[in-house]
This record gives structure tokens, C-alpha cells and sequence, in this order.
């Protein structure tokens, strides 16, 4: 099936012309010229007619010009039988390998959700959730006899469990909410919200790659926009639990919430922490950088990031998977049909 073209018009900065999965920036007047060819598979010959004025067969004046590139970028991205090969570059590299994509929330509900929740997404919005989420975690910390942020699992039953791991879906739900209201609020639309798995990990992902044509500033904020949103619902959680004799569904909620958000912030997979490095530093991929990094502070700090990189590497294929088959065994005699070896 041939991707269909779509243009997304933006009312001051580059308008966006959809190609499949992938998002180009284009001047608004290549925009406005390909906006009779939205929702369909033009060929080469008719992006050409219509970004030089003409229709197929007929005269016509040109009304945009240098558009050659960006007949080339489009009838290949299109029609790659039509063209010579070439693959023009996204607007962002491409983010986290993410397999067994399943769509989950459709781009249209992202969109109005975006659009209510932009206002929690400029910096004001941002700070006071950030207070939100640190005012839980202390009001949590200063309660007595507590044990630290992760459930006792012995505590949990079935019920327990069914309800903890329900919050901290929503959890991450709002966690993709706020990368697309960080968007909304910078003018463009976000796609939609979908699961997959990262390595071994199940995980929630939204589409907001549109964030490349952005400016640094607005771009920093898409990348924190959904930890600090998640972080808020995690503070939240455990003030609720600390005020209700720290029932284990909430903590077990809280605790994953947090622990989400720490695996976010790890610059070493392409997440947020990630995007955030990459933005703070001027870099466009820290995986391949520039043979000349602009600045010292790259030049300093991407050989550091590399030897970190393979520890974490190291880490991620030793450790984890002994502490998530600890945590699975953990959990399965408090599933309703756990397998009893006294009872067979």
C-alpha cells in the first residue's frame, strides 16, 4: 500500500507534509501549492505540475520557485519506482526501536486532548506540576513508618495488583499526553498514542515527531513535558496513599509511576533523556555525532557518553532481566491462577 501525501499547515512557522509514517518541513508556499494534493498518491509529473503552476497538459505560470528539491524529496518519498534513489533526511532522526507497534489512542482524540492540556505545557504550567509531584513526594517522605518508595509485594493480592498496574497505565497514558501538549501548545498536531515493546519492556509511545521543525527552546519542552507530567501523578498517588494508611495498589501505581520516570530520563536509549541531551547540547544524535562537535561541552562530553553507554548496555542485558525474573516470581503466586506445586 503507497503512503498517502498530507499537509499541515502551521500559522507562523514551516507547514509539515506527511509521507507515510515520516514528517518533512517545507516553506508554507511548497505547502500551499501541495495542499490540492492532500489525501492522495500524486506522482512525480503532478507534484511537478503543481509546484511549478501547471496542470498536466497545459501552460501555466511559476508561481513557486526552486521547487526541484522538493519534487525530488516527495516523488521518492511517494513513488520510489518513480524516482532515483534518493532518500532525503526526516526532520528528526527516528526515535526508539520500538517493535510490535499497536495503536492504541487515534490521532484525532490525541489532538483535542493535546489542545485542552497545551496551557499545563508552557513553563508556568510545567513548574507547577513539578511542585505538584516533589509537595507528594515529601508529604510521603515525612509520614512515619513508611519503607521507601517501592510496594512490599508480599502485601499485594490480586486485586491490588489489577488496580496499581491500572493507574500506572494511566499514568503513562499522561505521560504521552504531555509530549503532545507540549507540541499542541507549539502549534502543531500531534499523531496518536501506541504500545509496542522496547527490548523486553512494554511501553507506551506518541507520535510527535513534528517536534524537529521546532526551535531549541520549544523543543526542550516537548522532550520534559511528559516526565513532568507522569512526576506530578506519581506525587499525587503517594500523598493519597500516605493519607490512606498506604494502601499497596497506590504504591505500587506511585512506585512504577517514579520508576518510569527515572528509565525516561536514561540518556542511553532514544527517549526523553535522550532528546533532552541532544537539545541542551545542539546535536542532532548523540549516537552519530558530528566528526567536529560544536562546542566544547560536546567535545568534552560525548566520550564520556559513550563509555557510560556501554555500562548501561553491560547493565541492560546482565542485571535486568535477573531483576525482572525476580519480580515476576515475586507476583505470580498472587495471580488468581498461579500454578501450586503443593496442590498437584
Amino acid at each position: 500500500m503507497r503512503p498517502v501525501l498530507e499537509v499541515i499547515p502551521h500559522p507562523t512557522g514551516p507547514w509539515l507534509v506527511k509521507v507515510g509514517t515520516t514528517r518533512y518541513a517545507v516553506p508554507r508556499r511548497i505547502g500551499l501549492a501541495l495542499r490540492p494534493l492532500a489525501g492522495g498518491n500524486p506522482s512525480r509529473r503532478q507534484i511537478e505540475a503543481t509546484l511549478s503552476g501547471e496542470t498536466p497538459g497545459a501552460g501555466g505560470g511559476h508561481f513557486v520557485r526552486g521547487f526541484d528539491p522538493w519534487t525530488r524529496l516527495l516523488a521518492d518519498a511517494l513513488n520510489p519506482a518513480d524516482g532515483v534513489g534518493e532518500r532525503p533526511a526526516a526532520i528528526r532522526p527516528a526515535g526508539r526501536v520500538i517493535r510490535f507497534r499497536i495503536p492504541l489512542i487515534p490521532a484525532a482524540v490525541v489532538g483535542r486532548l493535546a489542545r485542552i492540556l497545551a496551557p499545563l505545557a508552557d513553563v508556568r504550567g510545567l513548574a507547577g506540576l513539578l511542585l505538584i509531584g516533589g509537595a507528594g513526594c515529601v508529604t510521603f517522605l515525612a509520614e512515619p513508618g513508611h519503607s521507601g518508595f517501592s510496594p512490599n509485594l508480599g502485601s499485594l493480592d490480586f486485586g491490588s495488583l489489577t488496580v496499581g498496574l491500572g493507574l500506572f497505565f494511566l499514568s503513562a497514558v499522561w505521560h504521552e499526553l504531555g509530549h503532545a501538549a507540549a507540541l499542541a501548545r507549539a502549534g502543531y498536531p500531534p499523531g496518536g498514542i501506541g504500545g509496542g515493546l522496547l527490548f523486553v519492556i512494554p511501553v507506551l509511545f506518541a507520535d510527535v515527531s513534528a517536534v524537529g521543525v521546532l526551535g531549541r527552546r520549544d523543543r526542550l519542552r516537548v522532550d520534559v513535558a511528559g516526565v513532568i507530567f507522569q512526576f506530578a501523578v506519581a506525587g499525587c498517588l503517594l500523598a493519597a496513599g500516605a493519607r490512606a494508611n498506604d494502601p499497596p495498589a497506590l504504591r505500587l501505581a506511585a512506585g512504577s509511576a517514579l520508576l518510569a520516570v527515572a528509565w525516561s530520563l536514561f540518556p542511553f536509549v532514544r527517549s526523553d533523556g535522550y532528546w533532552l541531551v541532544c537539545d541542551l547540547l545542539g546535536l542532532p544524535d548523540l549516537d552519530r555525532p558530528p566528526a567536529r562537535p560544536p562546542g566544547p561541552a560536546p567535545r568534552l562530553f560525548l566520550p564520556l557518553y559513550q563509555l557510560a553507554n556501554a555500562a548501561f548496555l553491560v547493565w541492560l542485558g546482565l542485571f535486568l532481566p535477573w531483576r525482572l525474573s525476580g519480580l515476576v516470581a515475586a507476583l505470580l503466586p498472587h495471580l488468581p491462577y498461579h500454578l501450586d506445586p503443593a496442590a498437584s
